[in-house]
C-alpha cells in the first residue's frame, strides 16, 4: 500500500493551503455575513487568527528540504526544488540549472 504523503514536505504544503483556506473563509464570512461586534463574528475572527498561526507553525515545523533540512517557508506551496540542494522535492534527484 502507498503511503499517503511521500515525505513530510509534501504533508506539510498540504496542512499549510488548507491552513491557508481556512483562514480566508472564516476572515470572509467575519467579514461579509456576520455583523461587528456579535459573539460569532469574534469567533470567526479569532479562529481566523488560529489557523494563521497553525499555518506558521506548519510552515515552520513541516516544510524543510527532506534531503539537506533546510527550511522552505517563503513559497512553499509553489516551490519543487530545494534552493540550497537543488533536489527535487519529490523524487530526490538532482535538477540542472536550467530547470529550477
Amino acid at each position: 500500500m502507498k503511503a499517503r504523503y511521500e515525505s513530510s514536505f509534501e504533508r506539510g504544503q498540504y496542512l499549510v493551503r488548507y491552513c491557508m483556506v481556512g483562514a480566508i473563509a472564516c476572515g470572509v464570512c467575519a467579514l461579509f455575513f456576520t455583523q461587528t461586534g456579535t459573539p460569532a463574528n469574534m469567533v470567526l475572527i479569532f479562529l481566523s487568527m488560529a489557523l494563521l498561526i497553525g499555518m506558521i507553525v506548519c510552515a515552520w515545523k513541516l516544510c524543510r528540504c527532506p534531503y539537506c533540512g533546510r527550511r522552505i517557508i517563503a513559497g512553499a506551496l509553489a516551490v519543487t526544488v530545494c534552493p540550497a540542494c537543488s533536489r527535487d522535492l519529490r523524487s530526490g534527484k538532482k535538477v540542472k540549472k536550467s530547470r529550477r
